[in-house]
């Protein structure tokens, strides 16, 4: 039985989250900053269905206002009713563990036109090993003007991740974040050149992602040097730094190994042409 859920079932969703740590960080992340019932001005709130099979909760799909989504199931009953429901929807992105999105995407990409669809590995850093740059400088997105940040992450969303926002969208999603949602950028010879951010935060883990340095400015250590200072917050938190790297991205896979990153499952990102 497929069902909308409330803040009645905030209690269940915990329970059944909770078995899966990495493979549900999103889910996590954003029940436990907002509600589950949807708040449609919060771009991170959205429409949470469960599956339930002899009344215990088997899956959970998010369909949040941003326009992704990122299931999790632990039976195939989960499948044909997950799939119905993300061809109803307009999404962008259908993101989570290849064992639980290639079912999916099998099911739809006969129906939904596929923009993209990538193969990432999800990484788990158990031991950082740092990296230091001195001539590098880190500094908060509140510690610089407002708007000179929000310039450079809406670049940083075209050119590093083919994403178009506003201005205004990124100076929302500044003004979003939760605590632990550290976003930082990298400064080098006076101009910002670099950003990185922790995506979602849980329990356990905290994800890293949008990494992004300006071309000219690559293989000057920079990604290191923010990922590096990130892993150090999260650590001081007592949590694991986690995140996810394209495979092809040979260059970037081999910079996170060197920092103590290590894999620990397939992951798949699929985007739609909306």
């Amino acid at each position: 039985m497929l069902k909308l859920l409330t803040e009645k079932d905030r209690e269940i969703m915990t329970e059944y989250i909770k078995k899966y740590p990495f493979e549900t960080t999103f889910i996590q992340g954003n029940i436990s900053n907002f509600s589950i019932e949807n708040d449609r001005n919060i771009r991170r709130c959205g429409d949470y269905y469960g599956y339930f099979k002899n009344g215990r909760l088997v899956g959970i799909i998010p369909f949040y206002n941003l326009g992704s989504s990122t299931p999790h199931y632990e039976d195939e009953e989960c499948i044909e009713a997950f799939s119905e429901l993300i061809i109803k929807y307009n999404l962008e992105f259908l993101l989570g563990m290849k064992k639980v999105i290639s079912p999916l995407f099998d099911k739809i990409k006969d129906v939904k036109k596929i923009k993209l669809c990538d193969e990432d590995s999800f990484q788990v850093n158990e031991k950082l090993t740092p990296y230091e740059n001195s001539k590098i400088k880190i500094m908060d997105f509140y510690e610089l003007p407002l708007e000179e940040a929000a310039t450079f992450a809406v670049e940083a969303s075209k050119k590093g991740f083919d994403t178009e926002v506003s201005i205004e969208e990124k100076i929302k999603t500044f003004k979003e974040r939760s605590k632990e949602e550290d976003y930082i950028f990298a400064i080098y010879n006076d101009e910002i050149v670099g950003q990185a951010y922790i995506q979602v935060s849980t329990d356990l883990v905290n994800q890293i992602g949008g990494v992004y340095t300006r071309e000219k400015y690559r293989n000057k250590g920079i990604c290191k040097t923010m990922v590096t200072e990130l892993c150090k917050r999260i650590i001081k938190r007592g949590k694991k730094p986690v995140l996810m790297v394209k495979k092809h991205n040979i260059p970037a896979v081999k910079a996170y190994e060197r920092l103590g990153f290590s894999h620990y499952d397939d992951y798949m990102m699929v985007r739609f042409d909306k």
